[in-house]
């Protein structure tokens, strides 16, 4: 999956952290040598907690008004 796909599906800002506790913006990291390793580091990190069922992916629309959204 293309780095974009997962922020148009997730429809949320991702914020990355590294070791120090400094913010890195996904934006930020897809312009660093390494990117490709974000990337996947990502999209498994995404995999895994949708097949260990620990969320579930919606998209924003289908979230009832009101209802209080998690974001990173």
């Amino acid at each position: 999956m293309e780095p974009t796909k997962i922020l148009d599906r997730m429809d949320i800002a991702i914020a990355l952290a590294n070791q120090v506790g400094d913010t890195m913006h996904f934006h930020q990291t897809m312009r660093q040598p390494d990117k490709m390793q974000f990337h996947k580091a990502m999209e498994e990190g995404e995999m895994t907690h949708e097949n260990r069922r620990h969320w579930k992916v919606i998209p924003i629309s289908e979230v009832p008004k009101g209802e209080k959204i998690c974001t990173p």
